[in-house]
């Protein structure tokens, strides 16, 4: 059975949103959902905390940038004990978190603090 990009998503979106640390979506990068779909999948949670502080007027980017941090500081600390191809894979999602990392604090550093803001 053919799987489309919808269905791998729908099958893993629970775990996803399950997650209250971000570093267990380490747990993730060994199960076998494509990298792309796995960024994705990380980027719906971050974006999902990011717009349920917009919706509950409770927003702190501070929380959510140190769970990227701490996502990365993981992810970083294991590439040199991991085969060349898992290094690939930690490369592209610690350079995708960077950035998320650096989008969030721009929010932040615009006082970004609800929806009409932008």
């Amino acid at each position: 059975m053919k799987l489309t990009l919808s269905d791998i998503i729908h099958q893993n979106i629970e775990k996803v949103m399950a997650i209250k640390d971000f570093k267990d979506f380490i747990n993730l990068i060994n199960s076998n959902i494509p990298l792309q779909l796995l960024i994705i999948l990380i980027n719906i949670k971050i974006f999902y905390e990011i717009e349920y502080g917009f919706n509950e007027r409770k927003i702190n980017y501070k929380v959510i940038i140190n769970e990227i941090q701490s996502l990365i500081n993981t992810m970083a600390d294991k590439i040199h004990s991991i085969d060349q191809f898992e290094r690939k894979l930690y490369e592209q999602i610690i350079t995708d978190m960077v950035h998320k990392k650096d989008l969030t604090t721009n929010l932040m550093n615009k006082k970004i603090s609800n929806i009409n803001d932008f």
